[in-house]
């Protein structure tokens, strides 16, 4: 931090901003309001640099950004002198202060972060979610295959899981069922189940869905597209047109 409190100083001296002579702490400006003006004096900085790096920026218009950020603070150049005059002389204080716009710098760029990577989550949900294999032969795929799934999400929202199954009328599944669970980071989950598959040899379309709790950290949504009871004893169904999608909801 001492580095960044020199070049601070450094910058305001190149500035003209700062002149040699003290003043007492009740002709400065208020320690709430010096704070906002330092925090947007380096966010005034950083586009500077950014400009730099395409067109040249002349003196004159490095002193009209910093008389901006002034101007829209209320303060004046002259309230804004006495009060850099005063922590030249008390750089304790200034530390104190410094110390409280990278607080909020720090927070401004959590904040940045956070969006970013909920930018980025957002497009991990965007679509069909599942990737696994799109047909299912019972029992060519498997005899009691259950076809579970599980994909690691972290977003809350409300999550469907929809495929079209078709169960022969020989097929001896016990209690045939799709469910979809949502999975905490605190081991509690959620579940969701439709038991209403028919074995008539046709194809239906099964659509379910779960809201996760927005309290909760969300780890995963899991399931199965063709779950069982445990007396089952064989399968003969065909599943096809499998789909996760995620809707968010309103906060």
């Amino acid at each position: 931090m001492k580095n960044i409190i020199t070049i601070t100083i450094m910058f305001l001296i190149l500035l003209g901003f700062i002149s040699c002579q003290t003043q007492e702490q009740k002709e400065i400006i208020s320690e709430d309001k010096f704070i906002d003006i330092v925090y947007d004096l380096h966010l005034m900085d950083g586009v500077l640099v950014a400009e730099k790096l395409n067109t040249k920026i002349s003196p004159n218009d490095t002193v009209s950004y910093y008389n901006y950020v002034l101007k829209k603070n209320n303060v004046s150049r002259a309230e804004f002198d006495k009060t850099v005059e005063y922590y030249t002389e008390h750089t304790d204080e200034y530390a104190i202060i410094y110390g409280k716009v990278l607080k909020k710098i720090n927070e401004l760029q959590e904040d940045k972060k956070n969006k970013e990577k909920t930018e980025a989550d957002s497009t991990k949900v965007a679509g069909n979610l599942w990737n696994l294999k799109a047909e299912w032969h019972l029992p060519e795929d498997g005899v009691k295959n259950s076809i579970p799934y599980e994909f690691e999400l972290n977003i809350a929202g409300k999550y469907t899981v929809s495929a079209d199954i078709k169960m022969y009328e020989d097929d001896k599944t016990d209690d045939p069922r799709l469910t979809i669970i949502a999975n905490y980071s605190d081991g509690t989950r959620d579940t969701q189940s439709d038991r209403s598959m028919e074995k008539d040899g046709k194809f239906h379309t099964y659509i379910l869905s779960i809201i996760t709790d927005k309290n909760k950290k969300l780890e995963s949504i899991s399931g199965w597209i063709l779950d069982h009871g445990k007396t089952t004893l064989s399968k003969h169904s065909e599943v096809k047109n499998i789909k996760i999608t995620y809707e968010e909801m309103g906060k």
